[in-house]
C-alpha cells in the first residue's frame, strides 16, 4: 500500500515536470527554424521517450519504496 501511495505522490510531481519538459524542447525545436512536420514528428518521438523513461523510473522507485516500506 505505501509503495502505491509513494508512486501517486511521485506521479503528481513527475507529470508537470514532464510537461514543462516537453514544452520547452518543442518550443526550443521551432525556434531552430524546423520546419512544421518536422517538430510534429521530432514531438511524437520525445513524447515515447519521455513517457517510457517516466514509467521505467516510477516502476523503479515505487519498488524501492515497497522494499524499505517492508523491512
Amino acid at each position: 500500500m505505501f509503495g502505491l501511495l509513494s508512486m501517486a505522490a511521485a506521479l503528481a510531481v513527475v507529470i508537470p515536470a514532464t510537461i514543462v519538459t516537453w514544452i520547452s524542447v518543442l518550443v526550443l525545436l521551432t525556434f531552430c527554424e524546423m520546419p512544421r512536420k518536422s517538430v510534429v514528428v521530432e514531438g511524437k518521438k520525445l513524447t515515447v521517450e519521455i513517457a517510457r523513461t517516466v514509467g521505467k523510473i516510477l516502476i523503479k522507485e515505487g519498488n524501492l519504496v515497497a522494499d524499505v516500506g517492508i523491512c
